[in-house]
């Protein structure tokens, strides 16, 4: 109950979920016997294409890269990473009113292989594909900005206004060479396993109302 009104105000109610922060709603109560999960979150969805992030048009990064509204948690303690929750629904941008032309027009989204504003009505509507997840590293507050020589990622996440900023791109690693030194940090890079695949694709289906 203490959540639910704290979502109605300002500064709590921009941007934030407030459906899952139900963390501050303790907390505003006095009450603190909860604990955050070890595991950060992830990127779900799949794999960027590495041919669409060459370097200087001909290097392919190191780094593997996913973008997606879908930010998850993944229990790693089992024998095969389980999905715990995921954060925005199942569609590629949950949000109702999007002018295609604009989003297109505007080039807020992070993919260069969508160029029809059609292709990209598509993406946004259709159900994510679920094939992998990256958590990508995070060591402490230094870790936030590495850069680097090798144009690899210099940040764990990359936010792009897409889908009224929802468009994340997370990344497996963080860092490079940079003069004679290297601070590179490494994430992790989850591949779900069929069962998983086609579970998340059922519960996507019964959710968008779909066959």
């Amino acid at each position: 109950m203490m959540q639910l009104q704290l979502a109605q105000f300002f500064p709590a109610n921009y941007r934030a979920n407030n459906g899952l922060e139900i963390w501050l709603g303790f907390v505003l109560n006095g009450d603190y016997d909860f604990h955050f999960h070890d595991t950060m979150p992830g990127a779900l969805g799949k794999l960027t294409d590495p041919a669409l992030r060459l370097i200087g048009g001909t290097r392919k990064p190191d780094s593997k890269e996913i973008c997606s509204t879908q930010i998850g948690h993944i229990d790693l303690s089992g024998d095969t990473p389980s999905l715990v929750w995921v954060s925005g629904g199942f569609q590629g941008c949950p949000c109702r009113k999007i002018d295609f032309g604009a989003e297109k027009a505007s080039k807020i989204f992070p993919w260069t292989h969508i160029f029809e504003e059609s292709d990209l009505q598509s993406y946004y509507n259709d159900q994510i594909q679920l094939e992998n997840a990256i958590i990508p590293p995070f060591e402490s507050l230094q870790t936030l900005k590495l850069d680097n020589d090798e144009k690899e990622p210099n940040k764990p996440w990359e936010k792009f206004e897409g889908c009224e900023a929802k468009f994340f791109c997370g990344y497996s690693r963080v860092g490079g060479k940079k003069g004679d030194k290297d601070n590179t940090v490494l994430g992790k890079v989850i591949e779900f396993d069929r069962r998983t695949i086609d579970l998340f694709k059922f519960y996507g289906d019964i959710w968008s109302g779909s066959d």
